[in-house]
């Protein structure tokens, strides 16, 4: 029944797409963190650490209500 299943040209083009956008995925995934090390490197950065932390001279936002008249 498994012969059978893997015989169906159905099923063989279905795994051979599946293979090839799982394989340009990856592929795209590490072109994206090579070229994102490489900018970080030409900022001057560490290009194995992200910086997520907040940066301490961002302006802050005033977000009181303002009453319009």
């Amino acid at each position: 029944m498994f012969a059978d299943l893997c015989a169906t040209r159905a099923i063989q083009a279905g795994l051979v797409f599946f293979l090839l956008v799982v394989g340009r995925s990856l592929l795209y995934s590490w072109h994206v963190h090579r070229t994102t090390d490489a900018e970080l490197a030409y900022l001057g950065a560490d290009p194995g650490v992200l910086q997520n932390e907040p940066q301490t001279t961002q302006h802050t936002i005033d977000t009181s209500p303002v009453d319009f008249q």
